[in-house]
C-alpha cells in the first residue's frame, strides 16, 4: 500500500465460505477536525457546537476530558477538542465570548394623580425597542393604569427587559357650586364639603368656609394624598330691595270677586 484509502479483502474457501476484512489507511497530514468560528452569545444563553471531520469513527476529547460528540458552553472562554483516529491526532479551538444583557431601569412601580402623565424612557442601544403594546418608541407616555413592560435589544442582538406598575389615584372632590349673584349688603359664604385633605382659599386660609365680600372669581385648592385639585366660582353682587309679603290663611273661591284666589 502506497496511498491512503480503504483497503478490503475477501477470502473464499474451498467450502464456498467467504469472509471479508478492511482497513483504513490515513495520511496523517490530511487528518483534521474543525469547530465553528469564534463567536459570541448573550448572557443566559448557551451554545452547543459539534466538531466535524472528513473521517468516520473519530474519537473526540474535549478540554474538560469529556468524550461526548458535542459540547454545550455557557461561559466565556477557550474551548478545544482533540480528535483521534487510528493513532492520528488533530485538534481545533473555539473562542467564545458572553455579552452582558442591556442594563436599564424604568424607575420601578410609580403612582401619580389622575390627569397627570407618566413618561418612561427606554435606552436606544442600536437594536430594537418593543413595548408590550407593540410600540417601538424610546420615550413613551402613559395616562392610565398599566403594567408597562419593554424589551431593549442592543447592537449585538442581546435583549434586556424591565417593567413597572403605573397607578393613577383618583382626584379628591371639590365643588364650590355654580357661578352666582348675591346681595351686596349681606355676607355670602363659599363652602366645600371635604371628605379629607387640606383646602386653601385665595387669602391662604384653610377653613372649610370662606366669606365673600366683593365680586370676583374665587379659586380654591384642595390637596389630598399628594393630589391637587382646584375649583373656581364667579360671584357677582347686586343691590337687593327688601320687602315683606304674607299669605292669607284662607280664601273663598265662590266667584264673588273677593278672595277668590290664593296668592302672596
Amino acid at each position: 500500500v502506497t496511498a491512503p484509502g480503504i483497503y478490503a479483502v475477501e477470502v473464499t474457501f474451498l467450502s464456498n465460505c467467504t469472509i471479508q476484512d478492511s482497513v483504513l489507511i490515513i495520511d496523517e497530514n490530511s487528518f483534521s477536525v474543525s469547530l465553528p468560528a469564534d463567536t459570541m452569545i448573550c448572557e443566559g444563553d448557551s451554545l452547543t457546537f459539534m466538531p466535524s471531520s472528513p473521517f468516520n469513527g473519530v474519537d473526540f476529547v474535549w478540554q474538560d476530558g469529556s468524550r461526548q460528540p458535542n459540547f454545550t458552553a455557557r461561559q466565556s472562554g477557550t474551548y478545544f477538542v482533540n480528535a483521534g483516529l487510528d493513532g492520528c491526532l488533530a485538534s481545533d479551538t473555539l473562542q467564545l465570548s458572553v455579552a452582558d444583557l442591556p442594563d436599564f431601569s424604568l424607575g420601578g412601580d410609580q403612582t401619580a394623580c389622575e390627569g397627570e402623565t407618566f413618561t418612561l424612557d427606554a435606552p436606544n442601544l442600536g437594536g430594537d425597542i418593543r413595548w408590550n403594546d407593540g410600540d417601538s418608541l424610546s420615550r413613551k407616555d402613559f395616562t392610565a393604569d398599566v403594567f408597562a413592560t419593554v424589551e431593549v435589544t442592543d447592537a449585538f442582538g442581546c435583549t434586556g427587559r424591565d417593567s413597572a406598575m403605573l397607578t393613577f389615584d383618583p382626584l379628591p372632590l371639590l365643588d364650590l357650586g355654580p357661578d352666582t349673584t348675591v346681595c351686596s349688603d349681606r355676607p355670602y359664604v363659599l363652602s366645600a364639603n371635604l371628605a379629607g385633605g387640606q383646602i386653601f382659599w385665595p387669602d391662604g386660609s384653610g377653613e372649610a368656609e370662606f366669606q365673600v365680600f366683593n365680586r370676583g372669581t374665587y379659586i380654591a385648592t384642595l390637596e389630598a394624598d399628594g393630589c391637587v385639585v382646584r375649583d373656581t366660582v364667579s360671584v357677582n353682587l347686586k343691590d337687593c330691595k327688601d320687602f315683606q309679603a304674607y299669605l292669607p290663611t284662607a280664601f273663598s273661591p265662590d266667584g264673588d270677586g273677593v278672595n277668590d284666589g290664593y296668592a302672596p
